[in-house]
């Protein structure tokens, strides 16, 4: 009688009493506590507050889409998270390996949550190491505690090495360790390995899926999970090589050059590269005779993110794509941009082409009613190779009137000779605000795209390697962002409206003719801000560099990568921009920023992009060499020192700068925030050097 009173008392208790292990709502929402840790681009802001973004983090938020689990972070190390699971204080762990000593203790489910190689990391001045296992024997091997240690060890015995193991308890001190020379090599993750500098990644031994483990307290989360996981593989089997992608694309393995890839770089001293110098954005000549455009960002990106510093990049520029074709095959030029990356359209004009570096698209230009694009008759420039191919791959059955420019096009449009030019969907504005009589044309964005890259010779196929290497670590919102500088702009001048209208213009008295001139610029120039919008969306108007808008996409883009060790973080702020207008005049004013933005754009665009996102400042995402940062830097305040203008008589930029190498434990948004502290600390020693104070910088400060 006593026990069954007891029981009863019990059932009451654990009725009123809430249960945190399994607790779920009336909704049927699970509450999971999630073990979190901070661990490079697979786990980002483990904190509380902090944003958080990685590889594990998208993936359990696609399984919580599916399992309706409502998480609780909990926040630590791994490895005191690792206990906490063993001891059911926490529901879920991600990043486990599979051990069968591990299995008793917690659950594991059928499907990993990814794979990833490991690899022997040496540093990179010891050519003792080689891929022979033999060349490891008397060398001291770091790793980590678990299965870690436990690859290493088998390698060991498996290839018969008589080798030290030093066990680490962390990565940081491992691979302290490696750098400093106590051990001689490192077993290391590729998908957690940073891009740093001075270690190669020289020996793949193995490789290891790793899983979501759920603890022995919640077997129901473990029925989730399983049926969540399978839901995911049928939705999209490709789920995770593209989070892989994703997260871990800039890696030490990834951005290490192969042995022939190295070969290539210590046989050459330069690269030669063609381009077409009037077609911007992707290529032209500027007024110095320079190459400017989207190839010279590309090729520099993909020097700085590679390493390569020995090589250096010659331009040679060629007035149509035929001349640049039979330059390339002449081996005149090394490679030649742009070049149509498409196989079919690669053999017919016999070149290899590159990865793709952007993915574009076409217009379709006609007056009046929209033509029927099956019957069509496209007009187009007869040296323009990529408008050619693409007509063939996409009508081959229309017929083409050649003409000898694209203004001759658009005027076979305008004269019923043809019904439509086919115009690349970058250039659009460019080409119709050319001309004032352009304004009755129309323009249509067609189905099809059209990758750009590099064309190259069947005997550069070395070349290719590394451009497709480095093209490949700087993703495709690389050069969607490094268009928008040279997104052309054109106003129609006074001369071309009166050679348009000739006979208007002598018939109409002055008075008559003034009005009409007037109005007629004023509807030409709403025109051009209505056929500019989706560019000026995300460039500032008056410097042409990206804006706000820009600058925020483009940290969004990069939130949830790993920062790499030559990232640089610079904000820019003008020095006395209010004086300068009180003192000399808005048109002074405008003139600084001008000048301020031509500095920056002149330094620092080879090694990033930069962005007005204020009405005086500025800021600047980089990747710039270790080597060459302090020279970057010395340049910039050089350029700004040495700018005078019309009106403005020169230019003061305090300028702060925080450089990832220097402070690896900052985030990307601590980064911002230290690199406007900086920027302040500098312009407040500005304004002491000039006896001032202003009491709206000191609040900031």
């Amino acid at each position: 009688m006593l026990l069954q009173v007891c029981l009863i008392l019990i059932g009451l208790l654990a009725f009123v009493m809430p249960s945190e292990c399994l607790a779920e709502d009336d909704m049927g929402i699970k509450v999971v506590r999630v073990g979190y840790y901070e661990d490079n681009a697979f786990q980002i802001g483990a904190t509380p507050g902090a944003v958080k973004a990685g590889y594990s983090y998208e993936y359990l938020q696609r399984l919580k889409r599916i399992t309706n689990w409502e998480y609780r972070y909990v926040y630590g190390n791994f490895a005191d998270l690792y206990g906490k699971l063993l001891k059911g204080e926490i529901d879920l762990l991600t990043g486990l390996a599979y051990s069968a000593s591990r299995a008793d203790l917690i659950y594991y489910p059928t499907l990993p949550m990814g794979h990833t190689p490991y690899y022997l990391f040496k540093r990179s001045s010891d050519d003792s190491l080689t891929e022979d296992p033999a060349t490891l024997n008397g060398k001291k091997i770091g790793a980590l505690e678990g299965n870690m240690k436990t690859l290493v060890q088998g390698y060991l015995s498996a290839h018969r090495v008589d080798a030290e193991l030093v066990v680490f308890k962390n990565t940081p001190d491992r691979d302290l360790a490696l750098r400093e020379g106590k051990i001689d090599v490192a077993l290391i993750e590729e998908a957690t390995s940073s891009a740093e500098g001075g270690l190669d990644a020289y020996l793949d031994i193995g490789a290891s899926d790793f899983f979501v483990c759920i603890a022995k307290t919640r077997p129901d989360l473990l029925i989730d999970l399983e049926e969540a996981q399978d839901r995911l593989l049928q939705q999209n089997p490709k789920l995770l090589s593209d989070l892989t992608a994703r997260y871990f694309r800039r890696t030490a393995v990834s951005t290490t050059l192969s042995e022939r890839e190295r070969r290539w770089v210590e046989r050459h001293k330069k690269i030669i590269i063609g381009y077409h110098n009037n077609y911007l954005p992707y290529s032209g000549t500027d007024a110095d005779g320079r190459a400017t455009g989207l190839v010279r960002d590309v090729v520099s990106a993909v020097f700085n993110v590679l390493k390569i510093h020995g090589v250096e990049p010659v331009y040679k520029g060629y007035s149509d794509f035929s001349d640049l074709l039979t330059a390339l095959n002449n081996h005149e030029v090394d490679v030649a941009f742009p070049a149509h990356v498409n196989f079919w359209v690669a053999e017919k004009y016999k070149f290899n082409p590159s990865a793709p570096v952007i993915n574009t698209y076409l217009d379709v230009v006609y007056q009046g009613k929209q033509p029927d694009l099956t019957k069509a008759v496209f007009a187009i420039p007869k040296t323009n190779l990529l408008l050619t191919s693409f007509k063939d791959l996409w009508y081959a059955g229309n017929k083409v009137q050649y003409y000898d420019t694209i203004d001759e096009c658009l005027d076979a449009v305008i004269a019923k000779k043809a019904d439509a030019a086919l115009v690349n969907g970058l250039r659009v504005n460019l080409v119709l605000g050319n001309k004032f009589r352009y304004r009755s044309l129309a323009a249509l964005q067609i189905p099809g795209d059209v990758a750009l890259g590099f064309a190259a010779t069947r005997s550069s196929t070395d070349t290719l390697q590394i451009l497709d290497h480095g093209i490949d670590l700087l993703g495709p919102a690389f050069s969607l962002y490094h268009t928008l500088p040279y997104q052309p702009s054109h106003q129609v001048t006074f001369l071309d409206i009166v050679l348009d209208n000739l006979m208007v213009s002598i018939l109409v008295c002055a008075l008559i003719f003034a009005i009409v001139v007037h109005l007629l610029i004023r509807v030409s120039v709403k025109r051009r801000e209505v056929s500019l919008l989706a560019v000026m969306a995300r460039v500032d108007k008056m410097t042409n560099l990206g804006n706000r808008r820009a600058f925020d996409e483009y940290m969004d883009n990069l939130r949830g990568s790993p920062i790499p060790s030559d990232f640089a973080f610079v904000q820019m702020d003008l020095n006395g921009l209010k004086r300068m207008n009180d003192g000399f005049g808005h048109v002074a004013g405008d003139e600084m920023i001008v000048m301020a933005a031509a500095c920056m754009r002149s330094v620092l665009m080879p090694f990033g992009t930069v962005f007005r996102i204020g009405g005086d400042e500025f800021a600047a995402l980089l990747n710039i060499p270790d080597e060459q940062l302090e020279s970057v830097m010395s340049n910039l305040k050089a350029e700004f020192a040495r700018a005078k203008g019309e009106y403005c008589p020169g230019i003061s930029v305090s300028v702060g700068c925080v450089y990832a190498k220097d402070s690896p434990e900052l985030s990307l948004e601590q980064m911002e925030r230290e690199a406007d502290v900086r920027m302040y600390e500098d312009k407040k020693a500005y304004y002491h050097s000039k006896g001032l104070r202003s009491g709206n910088m000191e609040a900031r400060l």
